[in-house]
């Protein structure tokens, strides 16, 4: 898989407060959300994604105070391959969804990478994305270490 942006859909399924590194505290409410990464490392979006998905790590990105809570669970993952759109993607979000202030943009002036969004809008982001991008969209098992291959969502 190449390198490029990606967006995490999942679901919290109860109420989650996680301290980041940083120190910072959120208070994340039950329910959908949508955070948008990018991966330009070696391993690129699949190795960053399997990493994220992944419950026993090392703690280092905002998103993985999330990941290795029990409330959560990866209900979808969308990739823009050989795109550098994290930004332009969480710009789009933010007009619509507001954004958690100061989540998982601390390298850039984004107001937030992680949207809170209802059930019924995940095929509404998806589309959205789907318009101005050349997107592929998978299951989160198709980033599970013990899998061989990928399953696309169809």
């Amino acid at each position: 898989m190449p390198k490029g942006t990606y967006c995490i859909i999942f679901k919290l399924k109860n109420k989650l407060t996680i301290t980041v590194k940083s120190g910072k505290t959120y208070t994340l409410q039950r329910g959908t959300y949508v955070y948008v990464g990018s991966a330009w490392n070696s391993g690129g979006i699949e190795s960053r994604v399997k990493r994220h998905l992944k419950r026993n790590k090392k703690k280092h990105w905002h998103l993985d105070f999330i990941t290795t809570a029990k409330e959560f669970v990866a209900q979808k993952v969308i990739t823009i391959p050989n795109r550098r759109v994290e930004c332009n993607v969480a710009s789009l979000l933010s007009t619509k969804y507001g954004g958690i202030e100061k989540f998982g943009c601390s390298d850039c002036n984004c107001f937030s990478h992680l949207f809170k969004i209802t059930q019924k809008e995940i095929t509404k982001v998806t589309n959205a994305l789907q318009n101005l991008y050349n997107i592929e969209i998978y299951k989160p098992e198709a980033f599970r270490e013990e899998q061989v291959g990928n399953k696309r969502d169809t």
